[in-house]
């Protein structure tokens, strides 16, 4: 399924859709929308384009690639979707119920907020985020191994079965946030803050 979503994009409509990404159109893909979601059909796009100051709502990127070269940077996303996709790049924006379940965010950069989001099964290994917002949020079986999260705030957040090995955790806070059962091993945990309310 993967591979058939990402074969489906000639060069020009990866090229057209990035530029129209970069305006902050969703119109610009030619598959239009998902039958079952309404959403936005973005799926096995390869992301090149620089996206400022946008938002984007009902839009799926499940399956996407964010090179190096495409970044999104002070958007907001609401309902939209991740899932498996791959990233090394700039996520630094606001997001609310999203999800990216199973993708693969190792050595991304994480910025700004992220409100009722599912990162279920999502690869967050050495994954770099300072002073980010996380609340409502799930990690079940997420892989935080050698992750920087310095003062960053969790609240209302799950964490089963996620795997922290050699991560850094400094100064940040988890409140209503079970992380006490969690095995944090070999991990940085100085100034850590485990609240049961603020």
């Amino acid at each position: 399924m993967k591979t058939q979503l990402r074969n489906r994009w000639t060069d020009d409509m990866v090229r057209f859709a990035n530029q129209g990404l970069a305006k902050g159109k969703v119109d610009c893909t030619p598959f239009g929308r998902i039958d079952e979601t309404d959403r936005y059909d973005f799926r096995g796009l390869s992301l090149t384009a620089f996206v400022k100051s946008r938002t984007f709502v009902s839009v799926d990127f499940s399956c996407t690639t964010l090179s190096s070269a495409g970044q999104f940077m002070f958007c907001i996303f609401e309902d939209c979707v991740f899932d498996e996709m791959v990233a090394d790049s700039n996520l630094g924006s606001s997001f609310s119920s999203c999800s990216f379940a199973k993708a693969s965010l190792r050595e991304a950069d994480l910025c700004g907020s992220f409100t009722s989001c599912d990162f279920g099964g999502a690869n967050l290994s050495k994954c770099a985020a300072i002073e980010v917002k996380f609340q409502g949020c799930s990690f079940a079986s997420a892989n935080f191994r050698r992750s920087e999260l310095v003062r960053c705030g969790f609240e209302d957040c799950t964490f089963a079965g996620a795997l922290f090995h050699k991560s850094t955790l400094t100064k940040s806070s988890f409140v209503r946030t079970d992380i006490e059962s969690l095995e944090l091993k070999d991990c940085l945990t100085e100034g850590v803050e485990i609240l049961k309310d603020p």
